[in-house]
């Protein structure tokens, strides 16, 4: 026993030894960064497990690892014959002993090791499956300093900053200040200052304003799944898509009632900020908050968060009524009366949420008695779309409908979708209304460019039902090939349209010509798919056409790279 824990024992020193000489730079110019920042390793993992030494042998080997990275191996076969209760009972006793002398001797005044540093034993056999934690320490002198610096920064840069904060001041803040070893009780009231100030500093650059923002949401929802949740649910599966079950008997603790409200405030960040696809993690913690008995959490699936002020989420009139749901990303749309004025003030609404930070990605619940839809074929049918097209009937608000256009295809929304189409049918914001105002007047032809550079083809592929329809409805001439050039660029090239006989004249192919200019030979050819077909079409077009059509071809095809056609 003394033999395998000795050889553990020296394993483990080698790797923290080799783990520190493998950093980025000196623990000590790394902790010049930033003040916040005491040491550089909290954590650090040794397993014994199979792993592989070639196609064909496998072995028991210890394995230090940090994150992803592993530092080193070592084989160890004996300790897979041993007995759990020897495991448990003399092996980790005595490394335990071992570890924390050694390691505090060897690192306590080292930058090395952060102000807390966490060890842990892990072994996965066919007989033995846990963790076993070694060292759990605190420096004391190191943890002193730093919370005098967290919090001379909280109040000099933050609640009385001027200035943007720095990218990596506020990773670290994100983390101590839902710390258990900095802050055992998380002070929600002045999280929730912290985010308001932080999103306020840097509001001028919002790339970086967007930055800080994610640093603080990911720390809170790190503290909500490991340390809030936990005592009350049974949490199993990835912190993404956990499954929970609610623990015999649980209830909510007198000293935990203020950090209700910091589990609903991080509720609120994911469904205001986070990418679309984890708004059913910020209902999901409302949710549970709800089985533990919150009455808010439970008036907030109902009726929203009170993130928005109730006049902003409600409208009613006698020709229309307006309900908004954050949580839901749901707009609730009765149109009473069927008119322009109704219409206008359901935009109004729409867009004055929109423009007060309502979910990006979010749904239209539509009560009308008209049903009309663009005459776009195959971009589905949902009520979202149907809101659109029945506000297209009334030219008179075109350019109401224009503005709303210019809120949600700000690059903000470049990964946004409406929630209530899918798969092949899904669109961004403000789809059916550029498509809607392009087809109805050639004075919208910009916002169908602006919105066709910007369009995810990777994700959505319903430009291409607008590209037919709007060669149906305008043809090819030298108003609208600007457009179907910023058009083709942004399908997804299933199958050309084989258009030549539209595109060779002249003046039309001028157009396309001065349309191409800058564009790399990719894009060119993808252009004449769409138009030609593969490269023997156009071949066959070159051939066919007059010497002034043919020489206009050429020096298409000289801006093209042909073996992209086949």
């Amino acid at each position: 026993m003394e033999n395998i824990a000795n050889q553990i024992f020296e394993f483990i020193i080698r790797a923290l030894a080799e783990h520190r000489k493998n950093l980025n730079g000196s623990p000590e110019s790394i902790v010049r960064r930033t003040s916040l920042q005491a040491g550089v390793a909290d954590d650090f993992k040794i397993t014994y497990k199979v792993e592989s030494l070639s196609m064909s042998k496998t072995g028991y080997f210890l394995v230090a690892e940090t994150g992803y990275k592993k530092y080193m191996r070592e084989e160890l076969p004996e300790l897979d014959l041993m007995a759990t209760e020897d495991v448990e009972n003399k092996l980790i006793p005595l490394l335990q002993d071992k570890v924390r002398d050694k390691v505090i001797s060897l690192y306590d005044d080292d930058p090395f090791l952060n102000y807390y540093f966490r060890l842990v034993f892990g072994i996965r056999t066919k007989k033995l499956f846990n963790s076993y934690v070694l060292l759990d320490y605190v420096n004391e002198q190191k943890k002193e300093k730093l919370l005098k610096n967290v919090e001379d920064y909280i109040e000099n840069k933050i609640i009385n900053g001027k200035h943007p904060n720095d990218h990596l001041s506020i990773f670290f803040l994100a983390q101590h200040i839902v710390s258990p070893v900095l802050y055992p009780v998380p002070d929600a009231d002045r999280i929730r200052l912290i985010f308001e100030k932080v999103t306020e500093l840097n509001r001028g650059n919002k790339q970086e304003q967007k930055g800080r923002q994610n640093d603080l949401v990911r720390s809170l929802n790190n503290w909500v799944i490991k340390q809030f949740f936990p005592k009350y649910f049974e949490l199993k599966g990835p912190d993404y898509n956990f499954s929970y079950t609610l623990k015999e008997g649980a209830k909510v603790e007198e000293k935990d009632q203020p950090l209700i409200h910091l589990v609903i405030f991080t509720s609120i960040l994911i469904l205001k900020y986070e990418p679309n696809y984890s708004r059913d993690k910020g209902i999901k913690y409302l949710n549970m908050l709800s089985e533990l008995g919150f009455k808010q959490a439970k008036e907030m699936l109902k009726s929203g968060s009170d993130t928005f002020d109730m006049a902003d989420k409600y409208y009613k009139d006698a020709s229309v009524e307006c309900l908004a749901n954050d949580v839901f990303a749901t707009f609730t749309i009765n149109i009473k009366e069927e008119s322009a004025d109704s219409y206008g003030k359901a935009l109004d609404f729409i867009c004055n949420l929109q423009q007060k930070g309502f979910p990006k990605s979010y749904r239209i619940k539509l009560k009308s008695k008209e049903k009309n839809f663009l005459p776009v074929k195959k971009i589905g049918k949902s009520k979202t779309h149907q809101f659109f097209a029945n506000a297209l009937q009334y030219p008179e608000l075109y350019d109401k409908i224009a503005t709303y256009v210019s809120i949600v295809t700000r690059p903000e929304y470049e990964f946004e979708w409406y929630e209530d189409v899918e798969d092949e049918l899904c669109a961004k914001p403000g789809t059916y209304a550029v498509f809607g105002l392009g087809l109805s007047k050639p004075k919208y032809f910009p916002l169908v460019e602006e919105y066709m550079e910007h369009v995810d083809d990777e994700h959505q592929s319903v430009q291409n039902q607008f590209t037919y329809a709007f060669i149906d409805k305008y043809g090819v001439d030298t108003t609208t090939i600007p457009v179907l050039t910023k058009c083709f660029l942004a399908c997804q090239d299933h199958k050309p349209l084989k258009l030549s006989s539209l595109y060779e004249t002249e003046e039309n192919l001028k157009a396309l010509l001065e349309s191409i200019g800058g564009l790399e030979d990719y894009y060119v050819s993808n252009l004449i798919f769409f138009i030609w077909g593969k490269t023997v079409d156009f071949e066959k077009s070159k051939k066919k056409a007059t010497p002034q059509i043919a020489s206009l071809l050429q020096q298409i095809e000289e801006k093209a790279d042909m073996k992209y056609l086949g």
